[in-house]
């Protein structure tokens, strides 16, 4: 959830919504959650084409769905992308997240033209950065993405707690990335003592797929909203001692290479 107050002013604030530049003038986005907030007022009036992938559709994820004002641009094209989950198709998923009467306003009723791709193979190819994604562990499951162009790779695995088959598969979708953002919501002794089942990794997580997938540098997302600022840094200096590592931030920006 967002926080504030004086104890959260470098890593609260807003839920994940984060952008790739590429340069054919579309946008790429991953969730839509109240971070949408900084996204909206950097948005001109060139800006008609988008492309959101979704990690999942949990609130944090999404509540930034209402407030996104190309939707009710009838010139815009919006693409949305996820993965089907236990019979919703991405349509359905999105719409239920926007109606009444939790939202004045129903997401049909929003002019933007809408299409929905729901992820059923590894690959796309949005303005020369190649997505793949994979399924990996989290209530109701979680996608993780990796974008690429033909000299750099950034991959982001928000949300995901540690199985061997997802891990696996983590590894092999982030392997050789110049950077990894990576779930480090706990230390390792919150998440043996209570949260095990929670759907979140420790840092010890993160340094390890990072460093066994050859990541050169990790930030950490998904912070406790109850974390303070010192105690993101405090996660932060235990993974840092294993290779460079940052905290996502309001504003962060992320470059490869």
């Amino acid at each position: 959830m967002p926080v504030s107050g004086v104890d959260f002013e470098t890593y609260g604030g807003l839920t994940t919504c984060y952008e790739v530049e590429i340069e054919d003038g579309r946008r790429l986005l991953i969730d839509l959650g109240t971070g949408v907030h900084h996204l909206v007022p950097t948005l001109g009036p060139q800006d008609k084409e988008f492309d959101i992938f979704f990690t999942h559709v949990h609130w944090d994820h999404t509540h930034g769905i209402p407030f996104f004002w190309p939707l009710y641009d009838a010139d815009a094209s919006i693409r949305f992308h996820a993965h089907p989950h236990e019979g919703l198709g991405v349509e359905e998923m999105v719409a239920a997240l926007m109606r009444p009467p939790w939202f004045p306003v129903d997401f049909h009723e929003t002019p933007a033209n809408k299409h929905f791709d729901e992820l059923s193979d590894h690959q796309r190819v949005i303005g020369g950065v190649t997505v793949r994604h994979a399924v990996l562990h989290h209530p109701s499951g979680v996608s993780a993405y990796r974008f690429e162009t033909n000299d750099h790779a950034i991959v982001l695995a928000t949300d995901v707690e540690p199985a061997p088959w997802s891990d696996q598969l983590l590894i092999e979708l982030a392997s050789g990335a110049d950077v990894l953002i990576h779930d480090a919501q706990y230390f390792p002794d919150e998440y043996r003592e209570s949260k095990v089942g929670w759907g979140h990794s420790t840092w010890e997580d993160s340094v390890r797929i990072a460093e066994a997938a050859g990541v050169g540098r990790l930030v950490i997302t998904s912070h406790d909203p109850y974390r303070t600022d010192k105690g993101v840094d405090e996660i932060v200096a235990e993974a840092a001692a294993h290779l460079p590592t940052e905290a996502a931030s309001v504003g962060m920006r992320i470059t490869a290479g």
